[in-house]
């Protein structure tokens, strides 16, 4: 006599594998992470995170921050007033021990994203008086710097513009 009963005697008829609920549950789990990755992945290809904008250079762990440029600024003892009007003129009054430029380069920073980043020259029309013209589209939160080309100091600033509104900063 048998000790076993075969399913096949019991009446029990089992359905292929490929019927069954489990296995396409076990099989769906990994394929949904594998998609999820993927989707992700183009996501990260498509929008990459802008590099540092600045002079930086990693110490161990630390990233540090290279101000030699700010430096060099204070050492000349330059000093600015940028104020920018409602339809977009500029006027910039720069002081310090530093010799007179034909153009300074204005750049408006824009903290997210990259490709709303603008530069502007600024012609000088007296001595260390400086004009230039803004989008009047240009608002909210900003990094602005002004240097001369080919040389080696910045003013920095952070300001928020506000469309039709008056903005004067110092830097």
């Amino acid at each position: 006599m048998r000790d076993s009963i075969s399913h096949e005697d019991a009446g029990i008829i089992e359905a292929a594998w490929y019927r069954q609920f489990w296995p396409w549950f076990l099989i769906a789990l990994p394929t949904v992470a594998v998609i999820a990755c993927l989707i992700s992945l183009a996501i990260a290809m498509r929008h990459s995170d802008s590099a540092l904008r600045d002079d930086y250079s990693k110490q161990g762990l630390v990233i540090e921050a290279a101000n030699a440029a700010d430096t060099e600024a204070q050492r000349l003892q330059l000093h600015a007033v940028l104020s920018i009007a409602a339809d977009g003129r500029i006027d910039v009054d720069l002081s310090g021990r530093l010799k007179p430029a034909s153009i300074l380069l204005l750049e408006f920073i824009h903290p997210l994203d990259k490709q709303h980043d603008l530069q502007i020259a600024l012609s000088a029309d007296s001595t260390s008086h400086y004009r230039g013209t803004v989008p009047t589209a240009l608002s909210g939160r900003w990094s602005i710097e002004l240097k001369q080309p080919g040389q080696t100091w910045r003013l920095r600033a952070i300001a928020e513009r506000r469309p039709q509104r008056e903005l004067k900063i110092s830097l």
